[in-house]
């Protein structure tokens, strides 16, 4: 993609991406009257908006690095960035349909239950675990890409007279192998783990609604309509991570091939992805979420009754 196209398609959705993680950021912060919530969730929540205003912002800057004469370590280092927040957002909707999934679905199973006594642990270390994981597939796979920036061809000032040695050849090949293979799993799990977690948590709630209305009872409360809402926006989540998951996984396949150079040699394609699904992501999170949902009614509720106000004003003068 070339850097006009990269910055018309890609800037805006990184700009308004943003803008909206700045405003959910503030809302998580500051919540609405009577909204309160509870750990892992704004642990979770905190860590996914985060790290999405880190990588729309850090996009934003690789659009304007595109029109620049940045030095290639910027340019790898952003990159880096991008797919390490990226990924790390991915790792974190994972998190957030597990504790919805163990929060609103009876077990019966002694391990589940068990989970959910715990949830709040598991759910904070386990998303430090992989993310250490993360952080570490991301350091060894930069350092792949900078080791052949240490051995530039044709310059007499490089210690190995401009050219790389065998082992220096195996050693990067290999760093980028680790690599993909991490990212690669780190990747397909989060993927499984959200979409069987959404489903069952959906079937759980449609078979649990059926059998109130045969036994002719409410279905409509607030706490099972706000269940369902989290929960189908939830399965949109995974239906949106699907593309751009489906993308970098070809992308870890093809990586050290002549066709992924032809294809997305820039990596201004598997951005743009990464930034378009991280604000479906987001959008989905605003519907779903009271604590951002309450906050913008309440938001458009001052601002009708300023406006009342403005117009009262207007018709008494």
């Amino acid at each position: 993609m070339e850097n006009l196209l990269f910055a018309i398609v890609c800037g805006p959705f990184a700009v308004i991406a943003t803008v909206l993680n700045v405003i959910f950021l503030f809302c998580l912060h500051h919540p609405a009257e009577g909204v309160n919530l509870r750990q892992p969730l704004r642990f979770l929540l905190i860590a996914l908006i985060g790290n999405s205003l880190i990588q729309q912002g850090t996009i934003v800057l690789t659009v304007l690095l595109a029109f620049l004469q940045a030095s290639e370590l910027l340019l790898i280092v952003s990159k880096a960035v991008v797919y390490l927040t990226y990924s790390s957002c991915f790792s974190s909707s994972a998190w957030i349909s597990i504790f919805y999934y163990i929060k609103i679905v009876p077990h019966t199973c002694a391990l589940l239950n068990w989970i959910k006594k715990n949830i709040r642990i598991i759910a904070c270390s386990g998303f430090i675990l992989d993310q250490t994981v993360l952080l570490t597939a991301m350091s060894i796979g930069t350092a792949s890409h900078l080791l052949p920036l240490l051995h530039p061809p044709n310059s007499a000032s490089s210690p190995f007279n401009g050219t790389m040695s065998a082992e220096d050849n195996k050693l990067t090949a290999l760093l980028l192998n680790v690599c993909n293979l991490i990212f690669f799993i780190y990747l397909i799990c989060p993927l499984l783990t959200l979409t069987a977690s959404w489903i069952k948590t959906f079937v759980y709630l449609r078979g649990h609604i059926s059998r109130m209305k045969q036994t002719k009872e409410s279905s409509t409360s607030s706490q099972l309509k706000n269940q369902m809402r989290v929960t189908v926006m939830g399965i949109v989540q995974a239906a949106v991570f699907l593309p751009s998951c489906s993308w970098t996984l070809f992308t870890v396949f093809v990586y050290s091939t002549p066709t992924f150079v032809r294809i997305d040699g820039n990596k201004h394609i598997l951005i743009t992805i990464s930034s378009i699904s991280d604000l479906a992501i987001i959008v989905c999170l605003g519907f779903s979420q009271s604590v951002f949902r309450l906050r913008a009614a309440s938001a458009l509720k001052r601002l009708k009754k300023a406006l009342g106000i403005l117009d009262h004003t207007d018709t008494g003068s």
